[in-house]
């Protein structure tokens, strides 16, 4: 492990932000915040194991920094410690803990041969306390069946959250690796989440090696429709399923398994990636939507022949015209030859521009 004093001036600002320290002597006088036990940080950016000893060492070391960070929008943590927030002189829950960031060890840190064996399970250290302050959530988490600890930890803190009353309203779950079953009591809880939410970003992993067994990786098809449905405060909306496999099949989901017939009174904003969108269902969903939506971004929409491409613009164009932005992009190809990517823009000027890449992709290789 890299001694901490040979660190980059930007990895000693992260840390001093999460230490959250006015100068240097206040920093000294954490160190019985950071040196009872050898708990390990992961800073992301940098994929770095640490413990609370080298935080500390950092802290009393430098001698560059005398005036640290206030403002903290996101804390990166990992296991238990520095539970009680209020320890910390004047520690202004309200102001530091708008956005919550939690990072748990991925599969990059994992495999670095200086994580201890013994660290196997994590466990979110949350003051409930700070929950009703939180209004923003990011878990960057693998949420699979084979990681229980990290669905368990997911758990906790959906009903830590509700039981606090917490008024979140932006979600990221940046990890989501089907099949997860939920149980009947965590999807509950994830319900009554969501009912408060406007800002909900969800990057599914569906890893597909038969498209015979496409569907039977996507339990998810049945799990984000009820939750998409307990929404209904929800103005803007990414979901994301990329996947690895045949791009001549595309995905099986599409916008009628998603979202019903159901209206969200205040979406302002959506972008899907990976879901098939038929000209129709498209249609439809905009029509519902006209008096909110106002940008819409469509990224791998597959088509295997130039008419069905000409007939899907065809036949949405003039249902667009409500929209201020409209992007589009993915993969077509001529006749049964191999497959183009286009990209299509379209602004509130009434601007389009559509570009083809000169490189063409082979039918059965995976999306770029």
């Amino acid at each position: 492990m890299p001694s901490i004093t040979a660190l980059p001036t930007e990895l000693l600002d992260i840390i001093f932000r999460m230490v959250h320290t006015d100068d240097v002597a206040s920093a000294r006088s954490t160190n019985r915040y950071l040196s009872d036990k050898a708990t390990p940080y992961v800073i992301p950016e940098f994929s770095v194991y640490y413990t609370k000893e080298s935080l500390s060492d950092a802290a009393n070391t430098s001698t560059t920094h005398p005036q640290f960070a206030r403002d903290i929008t996101s804390l990166w943590f990992q296991a238990d410690g520095l539970e009680k927030y209020d320890d910390f002189d004047e520690w202004d829950q309200e102001r530091h803990f708008r956005s919550l960031n939690l990072e748990t060890l991925p599969i990059e840190i994992a495999q670095l041969s200086d994580i201890p064996p013994e660290i196997e399970q994590v466990r979110v250290p949350i003051d409930v306390d700070i929950l009703p302050f939180v209004e923003a959530i990011s878990i960057p988490w693998y949420l699979e069946p084979k990681n229980s600890a990290n669905v368990h930890a997911f758990h906790q803190l959906l009903m830590a959250a509700i039981e606090s009353n917490a008024r979140i309203e932006d979600i990221s779950i940046t990890q989501v690796s089907p099949p997860l079953v939920m149980s009947d009591e965590l999807a509950r809880s994830c319900e009554i989440l969501m009912s408060g939410v406007k800002t909900l970003n969800l990057h599914v992993h569906c890893l597909v090696e038969d498209d015979d067994n496409v569907t039977d990786h996507l339990t998810t098809k049945h799990l984000l429709p009820r939750l998409l449905k307990s929404a209904m405060r929800l103005c803007s909306l990414s979901l994301e399923v990329p996947y690895s496999g045949r791009v001549s099949f595309g995905m099986s989901m599409c916008l009628t398994d998603l979202f019903g017939a159901t209206t969200f009174r205040y979406l302002k904003r959506m972008k899907l990636a990976g879901v098939q969108v038929k000209a129709d269902e498209l249609v439809a969903f905009v029509d519902r939507h006209r008096d909110s939506l106002r940008e819409l971004t469509l990224i791998l929409l597959i088509f295997h022949t130039v008419s069905e491409w000409k007939s899907f613009l065809t036949r949405v164009a003039a249902e667009l015209s409500s929209l201020e932005v409209v992007e589009f992009s993915g993969l077509h190809r001529y006749d049964g030859g191999p497959f183009t990517r286009f990209h299509l823009v379209y602004n509130k000027d009434r601007e389009v521009n559509v570009s083809f890449e000169q490189r063409a992709f082979k039918a059965r290789e995976e999306w770029p």
